[in-house]
């Protein structure tokens, strides 16, 4: 009973973390493959016709075609993605305005040079 629902779970889990990566490589392949199914009619043709003069320049194409795609996949998932993922914790302080600065209780703690605890107020009563 349960073990259907852990599966589906999980399934979710790992759609909705890696989704743009999963759909990025998806049509990374489905480029790839339509590159090879091209070219493989490309070599066929050529055979066909007798015209095998430019089939060199077909395969060094291909090749090319194919890295150029391998790396404008490394670059969007490792530039792109990476951004989207990782707030810059900087950004998030600078967020909080001063009107919710001095509406917090807790800003006046904050501000003390030195704490306290309430060990160090038995040891010493005067402060």
């Amino acid at each position: 009973m349960f073990k259907p629902l852990l599966k589906y779970t999980f399934i979710a889990f790992i759609w909705k973390r890696y989704k743009a990566v999963i759909l990025s490589s998806l049509l990374l392949l489905f480029f790839i493959m339509m590159v090879v199914i091209g070219h493989n009619d490309y070599v066929r043709y050529s055979e066909t016709t007798g015209q095998q003069g430019q089939l060199a320049i077909s395969f060094l194409l291909k090749w090319g075609v194919i890295v150029a795609a391998i790396i404008a996949y490394i670059v969007y998932v490792k530039l792109v993605l990476s951004v989207k993922k990782k707030p810059n914790s900087s950004n998030i302080s600078n967020d909080i305005n001063e009107s919710e600065r001095s509406s917090n209780a807790f800003d006046n703690i904050r501000s003390k040079q030195k704490l306290s605890s309430k060990a160090d107020k038995i040891i010493d009563p005067d402060k």
